[in-house]
């Protein structure tokens, strides 16, 4: 069953979707090799409980890719709604409790602008280096975004030496402080 069938099966069942009528124009970016990393168990496992989801019921996986994060909320009982096109994020507002995402690292900046003007709670699971750009550094510090931080790098590759870290850097999400480093628990 394809994506776009279970976001249009959705919106045409619920119909709480918002047109943005300030359509954003997309910029050409291109993909690179760091865009096809699926997210592992073990990190969606180290998100889930570190973060108080009692009262999420909904969530939008927005880059759904091969659906590591979606399949895992599902088991724990949310309703996931999934799409997994740059353009369907861009252009559509579902009506959700929370984003929890990993996004393609080359559009992390689309991503989290368009987080923040959703305005809902999100997780997003990016490079820790994302918070070395001037202009994040500005929009995080206004924002108030907070970091969980992981005590060692997940294994993206199946080879147990990823040669980066990332994290998740999530917003409205009550964490206790901006910065929190927690230990990865074994999945």
């Amino acid at each position: 069953m394809s994506r776009n069938f279970i976001l249009t099966t959705y919106l045409n069942k619920y119909g709480n979707t918002k047109g943005n009528k300030n359509e954003m124009k997309l910029q050409n970016v291109k993909p690179t090799k760091y865009d096809n990393l699926y997210t592992k168990l073990e990190a969606i496992n180290f998100l889930v409980e570190n973060l108080d989801l009692r009262n999420i019921k909904a969530i939008w996986e927005c880059a759904d890719g091969k659906g590591n994060i979606s399949k895992f909320l599902e088991d724990k009982g949310f309703l996931v709604l999934k799409t997994d096109k740059e353009e369907d994020f861009m252009k559509t507002d579902i009506d959700c409790d929370m984003i929890i995402t990993n996004p393609p690292y080359s559009l992390k900046d689309k991503f989290l602008k368009r987080a923040f003007e959703l305005g809902r709670p999100f997780a997003m699971l990016l490079p820790i280096t994302t918070l070395e750009s001037a202009k994040r550094n500005e929009i995080f510090r206004d924002k108030s975004i907070q970091v969980l931080i992981p005590n060692k790098r997940f294994d993206f590759t199946g080879k147990k030496n990823c040669w980066f870290a990332t994290a998740w850097f999530c917003w409205k999400c009550n964490l206790p402080e901006q910065l929190n480093f927690r230990r990865v628990s074994s999945y």
